[in-house]
């Protein structure tokens, strides 16, 4: 059966049927803490997606950009300021919204945990429409690490950006009457998870001193996202592990931590190993935490499974 309607019909049968209603699943386990940010979220692997990179000086998308109109401001609150008011001109360049951005990582310059909660504040100030959204219950995933430097003195705040292509969702396609494949979406999932580090939903960090405990609960933290998505560990494409060695614990120097993150990694991932990123000295903004990770997953769909006859 194959789908193709004009603009009021198509609406009709999207929510009456429920078939499309949910293309984009955004995930908050019970297990974690319940933030007003998601900590996964899942969409078929026929629905695309455009990274863009916003900053105070402007944006970057695709092959080209949009440049600031204002230099950039001393403080990290006004640079994110301004971060924001560029992201929201790519996304009116790209003909998207804020409703469109699926994850959110944060890079800024500075190490406190006052710096984090404002620049939170400001980033839930910015996603309220989507708190009041009927079809979208939270925020993007976000990681959100600070870093000694972000290469250029002026640089305070770095915003990565994905996007969901609204030209791929099934909604917009029934809306503009186009035709809907009849195996769309059995292809399988595309899953992105990110701010997973060793918190519970109590707030408590388990492995307070220890590096290895801290990555062995973030890891079941990231497999339960990624359960709760139909997915598991060997669904997994790539993982970032943000972190920053400690004195008093099982990994005081980079090298130390270099080494005991690749064997619990090896160790975890077994045969299937994605691709892995360790990125050093990078902190989650707290005493406590000295991992962080985000990743991305691709889970198959029953069709694709299937032997083809």
């Amino acid at each position: 059966m194959r789908l193709h309607l004009t603009t009021g019909a198509a609406l009709s049968v999207v929510f009456l049927t429920g078939a499309f209603a949910q293309t984009v699943q955004y995930i908050i386990p019970e297990e974690m803490p319940s933030l007003p940010y998601s900590y996964g979220v899942a969409f078929p692997t026929e629905v695309k997606t455009i990274d863009v990179l916003a900053t105070a000086k402007g944006t970057k998308f695709n092959t080209t950009g949009i440049t600031a109109s204002q230099a950039p401001a001393s403080g990290l609150k006004e640079q994110m300021t301004q971060a924001l008011t560029n992201l929201d001109a790519a996304l009116k360049e790209l003909r998207s919204s804020k409703m469109d951005i699926a994850k959110l990582r944060i890079q800024f310059v500075g190490d406190t945990f006052d710096q984090t909660e404002m620049l939170s504040d400001q980033l839930e100030n910015y996603f309220l429409i989507r708190n009041t959204s009927r079809e979208v219950k939270y925020p993007p995933v976000r990681s959100m690490v600070g870093v000694k430097s972000l290469g250029e003195p002026q640089k305070l705040i770095e915003i990565q950006a994905t996007l969901i292509d609204p030209k791929t969702k099934p909604e917009m396609m029934l809306n503009q009457g186009q035709t809907i494949p009849e195996d769309y979406g059995t292809h399988g999932k595309t899953v992105l998870v990110g701010g997973v580090t060793a918190m519970n939903k109590s707030y408590m960090v388990k492995g307070l001193n220890s590096m290895k405990t801290q990555l062995e609960t973030s890891l079941k933290n990231m497999e339960t996202i990624l359960s709760q998505a139909g997915g598991s560990r060997g669904d997994v494409k790539y993982i970032n592990v943000f972190y920053t060695p400690k004195p008093g614990t099982d990994a005081e120097d980079p090298v130390q931590a270099e080494k005991l993150l690749n064997d619990e990694l090896k160790k975890y991932f077994g045969d299937v190993t994605p691709t892995v990123t360790l990125v050093a000295d990078q902190v989650a903004c707290s005493a406590f935490l000295s991992v962080l990770i985000d990743a991305q997953a691709t889970v198959k769909g029953k069709k694709a499974d299937a032997p083809k006859i």
